[in-house]
């Protein structure tokens, strides 16, 4: 008796499970194309991979493939699964990255309707003409490298990196920055502003420099600072302007680039902020149609408590297109974003899907006339981005 219930347990069962699985299970498939873009030129040769995202267990590669010359990617595949599957487009790519290890990695989730219970996908989705150069909220940063590597050349590898910070022992830096505050047509005297070193961890920030300014709004800060390795400077300005009332001051926080920082106690370059302007023109769609009506937004992301400042908004025409271009008389946080608000494949859902977008800092030109205009891309509405929210008010 025994030996036939080891039996039913160990050989009748799983094999009975195996084929309930496969009864039940389905095979579905998904097919994606677009075009891949950085600075308005293909980028060829870059990865692109479609996955079937599982909950506790690791994610399905459903197929891959590459970007050709001019940047054109098709990918496809199929994933047996019992409940509809959860494809994911995978990119992984280096526009825009600062020099930074790793590759940036987008996640675009495919919707519902472009699942087919076939094996071969009956529809494709057409991600769009994207532009590499933006940062989504939510991408990642894939290390191909070090996660491929022993324990043993992991530690190997952080002990060089510690060597060569060493190396750098208390290096002195130092940085010069200028500039001029309005409020509205106003020169904005008296503001309190610093330049910091901002340290990241339980250590505090360094504080560099520190002036007002003066009748005429100006300012001119110089400091330095002792760092194992590069300095991350920052301008931080405390004021009023447009404030309504709000106890304590607006806090402006400005990010000073690496080529400003040069070694030894006197700054090599200065950099000089005046004023900001910025345009982004690009097209949206839902599906295979134009997305007319659809609210856009361009805006300096502040930092804390306080609420964006709006350079510019408006709506897509009828064909989806929309131009921006915000400029302000007023010195900013350099840190300019895209919001955009809408309702594709949202069914029901109260209120509007929101995309928000970073802009690189290079298209942020002085003076009333942008010298640079970002060319957005042509972006399917239809994609789920990772950290995409709800929005009622906008």
């Amino acid at each position: 008796m025994k030996k036939h219930i080891v039996f039913l347990v160990c050989f009748i069962l799983p094999n009975f499970g195996n084929s309930i699985f496969f009864e039940l299970s389905r095979v579905q498939s998904v097919a994606v194309q677009g075009v891949l873009l950085c600075e308005g030129r293909p980028l060829p040769n870059h990865q692109v991979i479609l996955i079937d995202k599982d909950g506790l267990d690791p994610d399905d590669i459903m197929g891959k493939n590459v970007t050709d010359q001019m940047g054109h990617f098709f990918v496809h595949g199929n994933e047996s699964e019992w409940t509809a599957i959860d494809p994911i487009l995978v990119i992984r790519h280096k526009c825009n990255d600062g020099g930074i290890p790793c590759d940036r990695e987008w996640r675009l989730g495919i919707p519902v309707k472009y699942i087919s219970n076939e094996g071969d996908a009956q529809k494709i989705m057409d991600v769009g003409i994207l532009n590499a150069e933006v940062v989504f909220y939510g991408e990642k940063r894939e290390c191909l490298l070090l996660s491929k590597m022993r324990p043993l050349s992991s530690v190997f590898a952080y002990l060089i990196i510690a060597i060569i910070h060493t190396a750098n022992t208390f290096l002195e830096q130092s940085v010069r920055v200028r500039g001029r505050l309005l409020c509205g047509s106003q020169p904005a005297s008296g503001v309190l502003v610093k330049l910091v070193d901002k340290d990241n961890g339980p250590n505090p920030d360094d504080l560099m420099a520190i002036s007002y300014t003066d009748s005429g709004g100006r300012f001119d800060l110089h400091g330095n600072s002792y760092e194992f390795s590069t300095i991350d400077p920052e301008i931080r300005i405390y004021h009023d302007c447009n404030d309504y009332g709000r106890p304590c001051q607006r806090e402006w926080v400005i990010r000073i680039p690496e080529r400003y920082v040069s070694k030894g106690a006197e700054a090599g370059e200065t950099m000089r902020l005046g004023e900001i302007n910025l345009e982004v023109v690009g097209r949206l769609l839902c599906g295979n149609q134009s997305a007319s009506g659809v609210r856009v937004k361009l805006v300096d992301d502040d930092f804390g408590s306080d609420p964006d400042d709006d350079l510019d908004a408006g709506y897509t025409d009828q064909n989806g297109y929309f131009n921006l271009s915000g400029g302000t008389n007023e010195i900013t946080t350099i840190d300019p974003h895209l919001k955009i608000y809408h309702d594709c494949n949202d069914d029901a859902t109260p209120c509007q899907r929101r995309w928000k977008f970073e802009l690189p800092n290079h298209y942020i030109t002085n003076g009333k006339v942008p010298q640079k205009i970002l060319h957005f891309g042509t972006w399917n509405l239809e994609a789920i981005m990772p950290d995409e929210s709800h929005d009622c008010i906008h």
